[in-house]
Order: structure tokens, then sequence, then C-alpha cells
């Protein structure tokens, strides 16, 4: 088969799959379309492995792009779910702010550490 009717071939198909309903589509219906757009018989062994060929990398890449919009999402809750202050920039942990306020009012360890404990616990409820 030479590459001009293979390009065609693989035009054609992409074009069928790009429009169809993938779970009412089958290979026997895409070679059948095609066939009729080319008027050629891709039921023949050396068109038929081609086709298929064809078909299998258009699912490989569809599966491609559908995982990395998955990711993308994944990513833009996971930054929705972050927290700035005033100014711009990300708060990591609520606690070290307050560990700065204890440390510069001196209050005492006891209060120190009930607080810390408290907000601790709470983090990593948010967290959970």
């Amino acid at each position: 088969m030479d590459s001009e009717t293979r390009e065609k071939i693989k035009k054609t198909v992409r074009e069928i799959l790009e429009e169809a309903d993938m779970d009412e589509m089958t290979e026997y219906k895409i070679r059948q379309l095609a066939s009729r757009k080319l008027d050629l018989n891709l039921s023949d062994s050396k068109y038929k492995a081609y086709v298929r060929h064809v078909v299998n990398s258009f699912l490989e890449e569809q599966k491609a792009k559908q995982e990395e919009e998955e990711e993308a999402d994944a990513t833009d809750n996971n930054d929705n779910q972050k927290e700035f202050d005033d100014e711009g920039d990300l708060i990591v942990c609520r606690v070290c702010f307050f560990l700065w306020v204890f440390f510069y009012f001196g209050f005492s360890v006891y209060w120190f550490c009930f607080v810390l404990f408290f907000l601790f616990t709470s983090c990593l409820r948010r967290e959970g």
C-alpha cells in the first residue's frame, strides 16, 4: 500500500472516530464507513490491519488526553484549597503565625503547649 493511500485512510478513519459515538462504534462500522467514503474495500487483510492500527492510535491519544485533563483538574482543585494572606503569599500552616505571636509576646510555656496542641490537631482534622 502506497503512502498516499495510507494517509487518505488515516485521515478518513480519524474523521469518523472524531465524530462517532464511541459507545456505539465498532471497528467493522469504521471500516464500512471509510470504505464508502474512499470507494475502497478496507475489509482486505492489508487494509484491515492498518485501520486497526489507526483506531488503536486514536484511542491511545484520547486516553492520554483524558488523563492529562484529569491531572489538570486535580491540580486545579488542589490550588483552590490553598490559602493566601493579604499580600498574596501562600499560608503553609496557621500554626507558624501563632508560634510567632507566642514567642513575640512571651506567653508561658503552659499556654504555648496548650495552643500548639490545639492548633496541631485542628490542622490534622482539616487536612484529613
